[in-house]
Order: structure tokens, then C-alpha cells, then sequence
């Protein structure tokens, strides 16, 4: 087969043809388009999202190109194939329409131009591109979904000639035993007499001997291959060995035209009621729905692209990987055969299912252009009741495989497939007859979903004889850069930003807690104190392979401190080992050498390699040993009062206390004031409960400001801007202030309204007024209609303490002996105990303690320090990323730059969040540098997360810095926290609960 390109391979290499578009960004205007590309990524037309439920962009493209047939192609079949448009396409070869109107914007056709082409000359190319289909029922099936909706010419172009007799289609079927049956479509045979086949490895050498089968006279349209291989190196995830079919069709001796295809050996089979199988190997899919997508040229990706999307996907340990909701580039399956993911791939139908005349013509396309990829193991017939049933049989007709076809979210095939179970759902679903595998889970939107559940959900998976694993949604967040509004990311306000990975793939927490949950190899914590002997507990988690293939590199590393100009850990000790003869899914021992000197080190380090890809890394600590913070005697610390003030003194560090209320105000160093005070003071939240907020109205003070006589307690305010959801979404800013001076934004984004909620969360706080800002929409920038502030005075209040009591003294230290002053203030801050000690190194300390029961969102104490004069915050503590209470796993043990003012990026320190096992944090900026060492804290607070989406905002005190015993559950777009797993629930205190802080300047 000889191909001639009219288009580039993809937007790296597009081609210019004319074009004209009819409405939007530059109708009517002659001019040139890049080929392949979605005609909005290149300003022409309307941008429209598949959901917005208010008016629907119509344009139509006309596309126009001359190309020259070779000389050569005479006595040749010359087809003309495009691999995707959006989405209606007529298509006329010098001035004659070559074939029926293709419909359809997701899938590969071509058309026979033989008659209409002038070989050796110069040809006109028309193509004319209706992005809305003239099917209805198409057209809703394929552009009304939850995503971006393009139109154009998005995939490439090119043209193919054969011989007049020819093979028009080679569909495999490679089993695991070495028998291999082809089904060979031929085109207008007529002397041809055999067809042959013959194995071929990747590296061009015959495997087994050929195998062949006899046309009978005047020819067939469409024969079998039978063949057989021994012992053929078989295809998996783990193990994705592929080999080449050549298939020749003969005129007697004379080879008249071959075709190569590529596959894999392979066995899939679902064995309803036991699992997933493949190679007769019990399998779970740990898996991620992915768009093919990219916000400078939406559906219009690069090759390398492709294979950077299934390098991405299984960077995090993942095995599989479902299409949405549409057939997707053919790199990525070639990326997902050779790297080794299993695939659902799927008829497009978005909660709407094509007619059966045309979703035939759909089906067979996506069948034939796909059949031969080994790592498509399953058919999905649409999505969430985007299925036509009388398809299902017809995905068969061109599959010798007889894949199993599915009905995604809907039981069918031997599957349950719901979507988004919650977890006591899911529980049942697993105590069922079916198989459980949801083909998506655990929605993504902000930081929500993903990990965030995942632990407990994969461990439910796992535990259950039901159990097939699931895919999460979504890979990547679907923002496009909008070429009519200077390169804005639109992500569709709380619609689009679903991803693990940000639209250009910036990783977000999510990427490490999955990699740590579905990592093949998955090792028991140690106790690395001074009976631990080397050995780890260490479980296979591979399908097919042994931990012998896996290369474990092994650290004592001794941590940097807050002074340290590096983050990186001294290495101590080190060495390789090679994993140890663990089968699939078995368990063992691991035996890290404990090194000279390992009981000086802080840690253990410890990476899994296996081949180029590294599996995880995991940092265990040593027994902790006491920091000794001791420094030079700067003066001898003494207490000074007056009526507003007592002090601790010690050289030039200063620490001063309201005696009234026994909380710090400041604290200076050499002259600098630390804007560290108001603390320590005890911050909880209490589940939500039935009970209505208090409600207060606010005086519309103008200029978007409404405000309140005097500071009032809130915690949220619902705002009704008079929108509906045909309107499209409707974005605005929203700043809270005590005194009607000073501003603290709350939140700043966009919904859909009122269907995403009119309410937005904040920390229980005195408000004065509000602002309401920045007001943008769809179609139209709306206006406030309503605004009201609650607040839950019960979920916050403090338990019952008596009177604060201040007493102070100074005196020697009786465990040093050196000269210290201290202040003692029972009961401040809603506190139990309350002593702070100044040494004479200048060294502050405090040592709390609080009694709490019941259940908690979170617990613990809270100072005010304004952040925006900090630039870096670093800390020895397991990041790089926040946690949540239901997500814990991924973030590792070391010293972090947890937050920057200025790297790009970065998270902000006044939005950080909650970071687990913080040692120590060291703030930079401003006013100096601020370290402070925890014992007793499990998790440090910087800053507050801001509102975003109901169920996926998260509850924080209203501080700026809290060493917490507590932190709430993160939840995903459609379901609770709570909902999650037993790690979503609210924490139950019971007890008391005491730390220790030390402040270093």
C-alpha cells in the first residue's frame, strides 16, 4: 500500500489548506487553517462546551487543497481517508461529491476516488465540515457531553493506493497458546489464488513456519488465516511483547499485495463471578479515563504527545486506561500496545446513543480501525446510557477476538460498571453476584476525588472475590486556551478541571498518592529502632512478575536543617539490591543492610526501580531522637508587666502576652517584630448537622460591598445572582473583612448556577461586610440579586473552661539548669495548660494541652500569622504535597519547600494546607525567618484552602498556622467525604491531647 499525506501528522507538522468558516471568529474571511486542528484552537468560529444547556454553535467549515496523484498510482484503487472530523463531512474531488455524507466525529472513513482523481496531475480537495450533525441523534450523542465540543478537521489526511486486487482488511485474533486466526477482507478479487501469513518479530525475523489458505476460482471477499506459534513470548501490561503479521495475497506465485499489522498474543476473558483474566491470570484494572486532549489544540494531538499520555498514566503505577467517550487517536493504543496498558475503547454516545443506522456504520468503523491493538480488552458500546442495544452484537461481526462488550455505568456483560458508588454502595455492590469494576470513580474536581478515597476503596476492590478494580476520572483537567480571550484556560468553571494532572499536566497531590496505593510493590512500615535486623515485609503486587526483576536502592540519609542552604539528605550509607524471588502475587522478605553507623542516620530511604521506570520511594524514620536546639546565651531571661502587657525577655528576643487573655500578641527579634500572636488557642470544627445556620442580611452598601452595623460570626454566605443553568456558568470574587477595611478573599472561580450550590464555605470568623467582585459570565455578566451570611455557632464552640489565670516567674531550668523565665495561663485560648519557657539562648518554647471528645472535622491549636509577607515556607515533614484525612498516602518524610510567594507553580503559603509529621517548618520573609520544631503535632495547618465546589471544600480554622491533632476528609464532585470510606469520616476525639513548641529566630 502506497499513502500520500495531505494533512501533517498532527499539530506539530500540519499543513495550511484554505478555509472559510460561516459564523463566530472570522466568517466569511479567506484564509488559511493548519491541518489537522480543531478550527477554534485556530480563532475561527464559536467555542462551545458539549453541556452548556443555552445556545449551540452551528458553524460549517470549507476546506480546500489541490494535491497530485503520482504518476505511478495509474491502474491503481486510490481511497481518500480521513482519521476524525467534526463532524458532519462532505467531500468533493475536482468539483464532484465522491460519496455519501459521513456523520460522525470521532472515527476514521475514507471513500474511493479512483474514477474522480486525474493521475499525474494537479486535483481539487473540498471538504465541507458541519460541526453540528444534521443527525440528531448523533449530533446529541456525540457534542452534548460533559466536555469541550470542536469542529474540524482534527486528524490526518491522506490518500492510499493498491493494487486493483488487494487486501482491504486484516482482523487478528493471537491467543496465548500460539494459535492465531486472521480474517482477511479482500478487495474486488478476481485471479488472485492464496493468501499467506507469516509471523514476523519486531526485528524482521520469521517466527514459525508460514501458514496459508486457497482462494476458490473467480475469488472470495472474505477468508480466514489459521496458524499456529510455540511458546510465543505472550502480551500483557507488564510484559507487552509484540509481533508482526505479514499477510500476501498471490496471483499463483506472484505476490500481489501485503499488508503488516501488528499485534500481541494474548487471552482475555471476564469468568463471570471470579474476575478479569488474561493469559489465565487473574487481573485488576487500576485505571484512569483519559480524554485525547491538549488546551492549544484541543482533539488535535502530536504522536509524542500520545506516548507522553501513556507514559504519564503509567508513571502512577496504573494498568489501564478508558477512553472518553469516543474513539481515540490511534498513537495512543499503538503507545498503550507497546508500553503495556489495557484499554476499554469506546463508540461515542454521551448519555445519548446514535440511531442504529448510522451507529452501524460507527460501530464498524471503530472495530475495524482498532481490532488488531492487543491492549484493547473490552468494547464499550457508549457511555452512561449513550448505548443503542441493537449495536451490541454488531462489534463482534468485525472482532475474531469476540471482546466482551460493555455498558458503562450500567450492569451488563458480566460487569457492574456503576459510576461514582459511594462507598457503603460500593460495599454492597461487592457483596453481590456480580463482578464490580467502575468504569469511573471517585470524581476529580480541584483536589477532590482521586486519591482522596482511594485507599480505602482499592482496599475494599482488593478484599472482595468481585472485586475488578476501576478507573478513575479523569487523567488531565479539560482547559482550553481560548484564542478570543487573549489565551485565557477555560476550564468551564467546576465542569473541566476534573484532572489528576493539571491541562498542561502539572501534577497535582493526587499523582503521588496514587502512585503509592497501586504500586506494585507495597512494603510494611518498620520499626527502625535498635532490634530492627534489615528485614522488610515486602507483598507482590504484579500479575506476571516476579520481585526478582525489581532493583531496590537502599539510604541511611541524615536530613538538612532549617539553616541549611540544600534541601537534599546527607547519604550516609547506600547500595543497590536486587529484589527478592517473590512469584506474582506473593509476599516475602527484604534484607536492607543496615550500614556502618545506621542508628546515627534519620531515616531509611528506600526505591523501587524496575527497568527505567521507578515505582516508589518510601522514607521511614529512625526512632526520633530529642532536638538539641541550644545556642549561645544571649541575655538572662526576666518578665516584665504593665497594665497591658507582660513580657518575656532574654537579649533582644521578646515575647509579649495579653494578661488578660494569656495569648501571645508578638514576638521581636532584634528589634523585628514577629506578626506571630494570638495563639495558642484551641480551633475545632464539629460535623455538619441538620440544623439551619443563623441567617443574617447584610445592608447593600454599593460597589458590590454589603455590610453589617457590627462584626457578626459567619461562616458561609449564600449568594443568589439570578442565574439559571441555560445561562451557562456565572464566576465571581468573594472577600470577607472584620472592620470593613481590611479584605480576605474566600473564594474566587465560577459555577454553574444553581445547580453547583448558592452557598460558599469560609472559617468561622467576625464579618463586618463582604465584597463581591469581578462579576463574569457565559453570555452575559450577571448581577446580585440576594445575599445572606450564616453561621453554625454549635459546630465551633469551645468546650467550657473557667477563668484564665496568668502567673509568671523566672528561675533555673530543672532539667538544665539554666536560667529561664516562663508564663503560665491555664484555660487561655480554650486550652487546658499553657507555659510558655524563654531561655537565655533566646529559645521560646510552649507546651499546651487540651481535653476534647466526640466527633471532629478537626482539632488543635491555631495562631495568627498574616502570610503574605512570607515568601518560602520549608519544612521537615512528609510533602512535597497537603494531605487530607483520606489521603495520608504518597507525600514522603524530608525537607520540603512546601510553599513559595515567588517560584511559579508553587503553592502559596496563605493557601498551603495541611502537611503531615511535621519535625520542624521554617518561614522566610519579611520580617525575618521564623522556624518552629513540633513534638506531638501529627499535622501543621499554613494557611486556608479556599472555597471552591461544595463537596470538595475542605474545612479550616480560622488561622494562619495550627499544629493540629486533627484534619478533615477531602470529597469528590459527586459525593461527601463522609462518603469516601471509613477514612472520610469525622475524627472522634477522646481524650486529652499535649505538644510542645519551640521557636527559633
Amino acid at each position: 500500500t502506497d499513502t500520500l499525506m495531505l494533512s501533517g501528522n498532527g499539530p506539530d507538522d500540519a499543513v495550511s489548506w484554505d478555509f472559510t468558516v460561516s459564523g463566530g471568529m472570522k466568517a466569511g474571511q479567506a484564509s488559511k487553517i493548519a491541518v489537522p486542528s480543531n478550527w477554534q484552537t485556530q480563532g475561527f468560529g464559536h467555542y462551545q462546551y458539549g453541556y452548556d444547556k443555552g445556545p449551540r454553535a452551528s458553524d460549517k467549515g470549507v476546506y480546500t487543497r489541490s494535491f497530485t496523484v503520482p504518476a505511478d498510482w495509474k491502474d491503481k484503487n486510490v481511497r481518500i481517508v480521513f482519521d476524525g472530523v467534526m463532524t458532519d463531512t462532505q467531500v468533493k474531488v475536482n468539483g464532484t461529491v465522491v460519496g455519501a455524507v459521513h456523520q460522525g466525529g470521532f472515527n476514521r472513513f475514507s471513500y474511493d476516488i479512483t474514477r474522480f482523481v486525474k493521475v499525474g496531475e494537479a486535483n481539487t480537495l473540498e471538504v465541507e465540515v458541519s460541526e453540528a450533525s444534521a443527525n440528531t441523534a448523533t449530533d446529541i450523542a456525540e457534542r452534548h457531553g460533559d466536555y469541550w465540543a470542536f469542529g474540524g478537521i482534527y486528524r490526518p489526511v491522506w490518500l492510499e493506493a493498491t493494487p486493483l486486487e488487494a487486501i482491504a482488511h486484516v482482523a487478528l485474533d493471537g491467543q496465548a497458546d500460539g494459535d492465531i486466526i486472521a480474517d482477511i477482507a479482500l478487495r474486488a478479487p478476481k485471479t488472485v489464488t492464496k493468501v499467506v501469513g507469516q509471523v514476523v518479530s519486531l526485528d524482521g525475523k520469521a517466527v514459525g513456519a508460514p501458514f496459508s489458505v486457497a482462494l476458490p476460482a473467480g475469488g472470495a471477499g472474505k477468508v480466514r488465516l489459521s496458524g499456529h506459534v510455540d511458546k510465543p513470548a505472550l502480551w500483557t501490561a507488564e510484559t507487552p511483547n509484540l509481533y508482526y503479521l505479514d499477510v500476501t495475497l498471490y496471483a499463483g506465485d506472484t505476490a500481489v499485495h501485503t499488508v503488516r499489522e501488528r499485534f500481541g498474543f494474548r487471552t482475555f476473558e471476564i469468568r463471570e463471578g471470579d474476575g478479569l483474566y488474561v493469559n489465565g491470570q487473574r487481573v485488576m484494572m487500576k485505571g484512569v479515563v483519559r480524554h485525547t486532549f491538549r488546551p492549544e489544540t484541543g482533539r488535535a494531538i502530536t504522536r509524542e504527545q500520545a506516548y507522553e499520555d501513556a507514559r504519564l498514566i503509567k508513571s502512577m503505577n496504573m494498568n489501564a486506561m478508558r477512553v472518553a467517550h469516543y474513539a481515540p487517536d490511534k498513537a495512543f493504543l499503538e503507545a498503550a500496545d507497546e508500553l503495556g496498558l489495557y484499554v476499554i475503547d469506546e463508540l461515542s454516545g454521551w448519555q445519548k446513543a446514535h440511531d442504529t443506522e448510522n451507529g452501524r456504520k460507527l460501530v464498524r468503523s471503530l472495530v475495524e480501525r482498532d481490532v488488531n491493538h492487543p491492549s484493547i480488552l473490552i468494547w464499550s458500546n457508549g457511555n452512561e446510557g449513550g448505548w443503542n442495544t441493537e449495536l451490541d452484537a454488531d462489534f463482534t461481526l468485525y472482532d475474531p477476538q469476540a471482546r466482551p462488550v460493555i455498558h458503562p455505568w450500567a450492569p451488563f456483560g458480566g460487569i457492574d460498571t456503576k459510576h461514582y458508588p459511594r462507598y457503603p454502595d460500593l460495599m454492597t455492590r461487592l457483596n453481590g453476584k456480580m463482578l464490580v469494576m467502575p468504569t469511573e470513580f471517585l470524581h476529580g474536581l480541584f483536589d477532590g476525588g482521586h486519591g482522596s478515597g482511594l485507599d480505602d476503596y482499592w482496599k475494599a476492590m482488593t478484599a472482595s472475590k468481585n472485586g475488578a478494580g476501576g478507573f478513575l476520572w479523569v487523567l488531565a483537567d479539560e482547559g482550553v486556551v481560548r484564542t478570543d480571550q487573549n489565551g485565557r484556560i477555560d476550564n468551564y468553571a467546576a465542569y473541566a478541571p476534573d484532572g489528576i494532572v493539571g491541562p498542561h499536566h502539572e501534577k497535582e497531590p493526587s499523582v503521588e498518592t496514587i502512585r503509592d496505593i497501586w504500586s506494585p510493590v507495597q512494603i510494611d512500615a518498620p520499626v527502625l529502632d535498635a532490634g530492627f535486623t534489615g528485614a522488610l515485609k515486602v507483598r507482590n503486587g504484579y500479575d506476571f512478575t516476579s520481585l526478582s526483576d525489581v532493583t531496590f536502592k537502599w539510604e541511611w540519609v541524615r536530613f538538612a536543617g532549617p539553616d541549611a542552604k540544600t534541601t537534599a539528605a546527607k547519604v550516609l550509607s547506600s547500595g543497590t539490591l536486587t529484589g527478592p524471588v517473590v512469584a506474582p502475587h506473593g509476599a516475602g522478605e527484604l534484607i536492607v543492610p543496615l550500614g556502618k553507623g545506621w542508628q546515627q542516620a534519620d531515616a531509611l530511604r528506600l526505591t523501587a526501580v524496575k527497568g527505567d521506570a521507578t515505582l516508589l520511594t518510601w522514607v521511614w524514620p529512625t526512632v526520633a531522637k530529642a532536638a538539641d536546639v541550644a545556642g549561645s546565651r544571649i541575655g538572662t531571661p526576666k518578665v516584665e508587666r504593665t497594665d497591658t502587657t507582660i513580657r518575656l525577655v532574654a537579649g533582644k528576643v521578646t515575647a509579649s502576652f495579653d494578661p488578660a487573655t494569656g495569648l501571645l500578641t508578638s514576638v521581636s527579634h532584634n528589634g523585628k517584630i514577629q506578626t506571630l500572636s494570638n495563639g495558642p488557642r484551641l480551633v475545632l470544627a464539629r460535623p455538619k448537622d441538620k440544623a439551619e445556620p443563623v441567617w443574617t442580611v447584610p445592608t447593600d452598601a454599593g460597589n458590590g460591598v454589603y455590610s453589617f452595623d457590627a462584626p457578626a460570626m459567619a461562616n458561609s454566605a449564600t449568594i443568589d445572582l439570578g442565574t439559571v443553568e441555560t445561562d451557562g456558568w456565572a464566576s465571581f470574587k468573594l472577600e470577607v473583612s472584620p472592620d470593613g477595611r481590611t479584605w480576605k478573599q474566600v473564594y474566587d472561580g465560577g459555577r454553574v448556577l444553581p445547580r453547583d450550590g448558592l452557598t460558599y464555605s469560609f472559617a468561622p470568623q467576625p464579618v463586618k461586610a463582604i465584597r463581591i467582585s469581578n462579576l463574569a459570565g457565559v453570555r452575559q455578566t450577571p448581577k446580585v440579586v440576594s445575599v445572606k451570611l450564616g453561621f453554625e455557632a454549635a459546630r465551633y464552640a469551645l468546650p467550657e473552661k473557667g477563668a484564665v489565670t496568668v502567673t509568671t516567674g523566672a528561675g533555673k531550668d530543672a532539667q538544665t539548669g539554666k536560667a529561664v523565665a516562663w508564663l503560665d495561663a491555664p484555660n487561655a485560648g480554650g486550652l487546658d495548660s499553657v507555659r510558655w519557657t524563654l531561655r537565655e539562648d533566646g529559645t521560646l518554647s510552649l507546651d499546651y494541652g487540651y481535653s476534647l471528645n466526640g466527633p471532629m472535622l478537626y482539632h488543635g491549636v491555631g495562631f495568627d500569622k498574616p502570610l503574605g509577607d512570607v515568601t518560602t515556607v520549608r519544612g521537615l515533614l512528609r510533602g512535597p504535597t497537603p494531605v487530607w484525612q483520606n489521603r495520608l498516602r504518597g507525600p514522603v518524610l524530608g525537607v520540603w519547600d512546601i510553599a513559595s510567594k515567588t517560584t511559579k507553580g508553587a503553592l502559596r503559603p496563605d493557601t498551603a494546607g495541611y502537611f503531615a509529621d511535621p519535625r520542624w517548618v521554617k518561614l522566610s520573609g519579611g520580617q525575618g525567618n521564623l522556624t518552629i520544631i513540633s513534638d506531638g503535632a501529627p499535622f501543621v495547618q499554613i494557611g486556608k484552602k479556599p472555597e471552591d465546589f461544595p463537596t470538595t471544600t475542605v474545612e479550616f480554622p480560622n488561622a494562619d498556622i495550627g499544629f493540629m491533632s486533627a484534619i478533615p476528609a477531602m470529597g469528590a464532585k459527586f459525593q461527601a467525604a463522609d462518603l469516601t470510606g471509613p477514612q472520610g469520616q469525622p475524627s472522634v476525639a477522646n481524650g486529652t491531647y499535649a505538644g510542645r513548641l519551640v521557636f527559633g529566630f
